[in-house]
């Protein structure tokens, strides 16, 4: 997907792989599009074995973050 860009040319667009009963998935989200509080990454099928979100540094930022994750039973 696009990235957003500043005025700068940074891209703000995290990279995130997430691991799940299929597998893992490679994962992008620009910051652009980010809403205030909660953002959804996508739905995915949970083992009891493990579950992870991981957050990479691939990025232009100085410094990546993020709070929390929330896991919804659908």
């Amino acid at each position: 997907g696009e990235s957003y860009n500043n005025s700068s040319g940074r891209k703000y667009t995290y990279q995130y792989t997430i691991y799940h009963a299929d597998g893992k998935d490679d994962s992008n989200f620009n910051l652009a599009n980010a809403d205030r509080g909660w953002n959804y990454l996508g739905s995915y099928y949970l083992t009891s074995e493990g579950t992870s979100v991981e957050l990479t540094d691939r990025c232009d930022q100085r410094r990546v973050y993020a709070d929390a994750v929330k896991w919804v039973k659908q």
